[in-house]
């Protein structure tokens, strides 16, 4: 009886099996073909982060998870660097390019979600976005603690997330 929220990794990059973002998407197709329906796992896509999935995948991403209603789940707002990696390819914050490019919606979780602003606070509750605090890694990487609090306050979904095997045993 045990259930699964599992997500197909998206990546502009290669990735284990897979040479670029194309082929992430025919794999993640398939993956939402396969498990859609099932009545213990749900099939999601995982882009991975703003900064390793540039904006045509990610819109693409959207396109694919709105055709399957399915859920999607990103890293977002997770640390220090990745705030300023994405500033410095976008000028903008995490939150805030998601936003300006449609991506966010009651489909999206975002991963970690501690480096947020009030403002971004605000637009993810208007946008029905949830979270996933996941605090074994965040505790593990030193990357900080997701506002739980601040976000029920708001009205964001907040829930419990494991991270990947690279930041977390």
């Amino acid at each position: 009886g045990l259930r699964g929220f599992c997500a197909a990794t998206v990546m502009d990059k290669p990735v284990p099996g897979l040479k670029d973002a194309d082929e992430g998407l025919r794999a993640a197709e398939a993956f939402l073909k396969k498990w859609s329906g099932d009545p213990l796992i749900v099939p999601a896509l995982g882009p991975h982060a703003a900064y390793t999935v540039g904006p045509e995948t990610l819109l693409r991403v959207k396109a694919l998870a709105d055709r399957y209603r399915a859920p999607i789940t990103i890293h977002a707002a997770e640390s220090p660097s990745e705030m300023e990696m994405v500033k410095a390819q976008y000028g903008t914050t995490t939150v805030a390019h998601l936003e300006k490019l449609g991506f966010l919606g009651s489909n999206v979780t975002l991963a970690h979600a501690i480096w947020l602003s009030d403002g971004e606070i605000a637009t993810l509750a208007a946008r029905g976005v949830g979270t996933a605090h996941c605090p074994s890694s965040n505790m593990k990487l030193a990357s900080g603690v997701s506002p739980v609090p601040k976000l029920r306050k708001a009205g964001v979904r907040a829930g419990l997330g494991t991270d990947g095997p690279s930041s977390n045993n």
